[in-house]
């Protein structure tokens, strides 16, 4: 289980003398659904003035994904509900930020974003395969694999490249993992996401050089402008972009 705070959460205002009195949590691997409910929690206090709502924050221990979406449904005694609240995900963006999300993964292989029935949808859920849940896994091993040479402390100038090392790696890991027999009989992307990740990952050890240099040699060098630095031993080593 994982546990979220969801902070300043305002519900609509109500007209009919009742105010709202439950939370109803509900969480997905997608974006776009489908949803489930995962927690209730009783509003307190209750509004004064159903027209006027407060604000509300509050936390739950029930998440199951580690970067799942989330929305939230304010509901009143009567059991009538709101509109859904917009989706947003539980991204660690203190620690990586520049991870990517399941859409980010689904606009690069939208033609394995197939549901059951056969719709093309542009992302990964629970009808896909792999699913929202899958992907979401993929993506934490992918970025365990591109910043293993480079910790997580990645500098924001070089978030970009992080994210497309990201995202091409953990598309290599789906195609390997759920399709490998089209990787041998050559019906899949495999060998063309391989080379954006090479040279994504290029461009990502290019910008966290640069920012070593100009930490140690100001802010003064060009674009295209050599420059040499020493980084940490730890720092870029043990690189490797075969699988």
């Amino acid at each position: 289980m994982y546990v979220i705070t969801f902070e300043d959460y305002t519900p609509p205002p109500k007209y009919d003398g009742i105010a709202w009195s439950e939370i109803h949590i509900q969480e997905s691997a997608s974006e776009s659904g489908p949803w489930t409910e995962i927690d209730v929690q009783s509003l307190s206090p209750v509004d004064a003035d159903p027209t006027e709502p407060m604000a509300r924050s509050f936390t739950t221990d029930q998440a199951t994904l580690p970067n799942g979406w989330y929305q939230i449904i304010f509901r009143d005694p009567a059991a009538s509900t709101a509109l859904p609240t917009t989706p947003v995900q539980n991204v660690p963006d203190e620690t990586m930020p520049y991870l990517p999300t399941l859409a980010d993964i689904g606009a690069i292989m939208r033609a394995r974003t197939k549901t059951v029935n056969g719709d093309e949808i542009g992302t990964f859920n629970d009808e896909t395969r792999p699913t929202g849940e899958e992907v979401n896994r993929i993506i934490m091993q992918a970025a365990s694999d591109v910043t293993s040479g480079v910790d997580t402390d990645i500098p924001e100038s070089a978030y970009r490249w992080a994210r497309q090392a990201i995202t091409y790696r953990a598309a290599k890991l789906i195609e390997i993992s759920y399709f490998p027999e089209q990787i041998a009989t050559g019906r899949s992307p495999y060998p063309e996401y391989n080379a954006l990740f090479d040279e994504a990952l290029g461009w990502l050890k290019e910008a966290i050089g640069r920012e070593l240099a100009e930490e140690t040699l100001g802010e003064d060098i060009l674009p295209g402008q050599p420059f040499w630095t020493f980084p940490p031993p730890d720092v870029l080593v043990g690189w490797t972009t075969k699988m």
